[in-house]
């Protein structure tokens, strides 16, 4: 006889677990190994239950991604409002959440699901690339060159960030503080603070 019934409900914690798993199964299997069967059994719940949260697969990548934007945003815009020079501000937030990404997710399995979901869907991948243009504009800049500086520090930021995932390229500790030293620095222009 199942106890399910004189469990505590908790949609929010269930609704997170869920979440976790699907991300879990994406790292384990990529894309094709998420199912709803698979993520239900990997969280411990019935199928009818994940369906209760999310009605099919899609539902349940969709929650993943918008999970991920809204963590996403909200470290932007905390790093833009507690930068106080203005030029480069919105870059170096960039550079700074997106460095800190694999490191200081409490799940990094969730960030390194999410970039190998993308990197396999280009419906995905489109969509993610509307967000980041959408949420994330360049900074205003004095010339071409200037742009062309910011625009440099965050595709760096970037390909830290898939280093970071796929180890490619073995950085110390201190060499990636330099790293992320020198784009913050760019970012500032001409005349840093």
């Amino acid at each position: 006889m199942s106890l399910a019934h004189q469990r505590k409900k908790q949609p929010d914690v269930l609704r997170e677990q869920l979440l976790l798993a699907a991300a879990r199964l994406a790292i384990q299997k990529g894309v094709q190994g998420i199912s709803i069967e698979a993520v239900a059994s990997l969280a411990g719940v019935s199928k009818g239950g994940l369906q209760h949260h999310f009605r099919s697969k899609q539902a349940l990548l969709d929650a993943l991604f918008e999970r991920a934007w809204q963590d996403f945003l909200a470290a932007l815009t905390s790093a833009i409002a507690t930068d106080p020079c203005e030029r480069g501000r919105a870059t170096r937030a960039y550079v700074r959440v997106t460095a800190g990404m694999a490191a200081a997710d409490e799940e990094p399995a969730l960030w390194s699901a999410l970039t190998i979901i993308m990197l396999a869907d280009a419906a995905l991948r489109a969509r993610w690339s509307a967000w980041i243009q959408a949420h994330t504009p360049l900074d205003a800049a004095a010339s071409e060159e200037e742009a062309a500086a910011l625009l440099l520090c965050r595709l760096a930021a970037d390909g830290l960030y898939l280093n970071d995932l796929q180890g490619c390229h073995d950085i110390s500790p201190s060499l990636r503080a330099a790293t992320l030293r020198q784009l913050e620095h760019l970012s500032y222009g001409k005349n840093p603070p």
